[in-house]
């Protein structure tokens, strides 16, 4: 008797994956790689993981571009934080930490005028580990 190929003969029956496993699976190998909330490792998997639209990931990249567009020698860190959460407001239950991992993340992938600003000013924001 041969092997049945389970997975081909659902597929062909009209199998569909269930996105809430493709999601749970993706965000077990970003786990996997390092991906916490304070040390994201990639855009989307923040996105996925705060349960965000595709939207609202966009909405996020405008919002970083228009900072980067508009900074001066004044940006700091709690008027990006305000304008983060104007912007995609399911943003709002992060903590400071996790907001300055977020602006090192987008500043690192996507907006490289905002290296410096979330490299150099953010450290008080960033997550401390008690007694290192």
């Amino acid at each position: 008797m041969k092997d049945r190929d389970i997975i081909s003969e659902r597929i062909v029956d009209g199998f569909v994956y269930d996105p809430k496993v493709l999601a749970h699976a993706v965000l077990e190998i970003a786990e996997y790689l390092g991906h916490t909330m304070q040390n994201p490792i990639f855009p989307a998997v923040f996105s996925l993981s705060q349960y965000l639209t595709w939207e609202e990931h966009d909405k996020l990249l405008n919002i970083f571009f228009e900072i980067a567009r508009n900074k001066d020698e004044d940006i700091d860190f709690m008027s990006v934080k305000k304008k983060l959460i104007k912007g995609v407001p399911a943003l709002s239950s992060l903590n400071d930490s996790c907001v300055a991992s977020l602006i090192k993340l987008y500043a690192r992938i996507y907006v490289p005028e905002l290296y410096h600003f979330a490299m150099t000013s953010l450290s008080e924001y960033e997550f401390k580990i008690e007694g290192k």
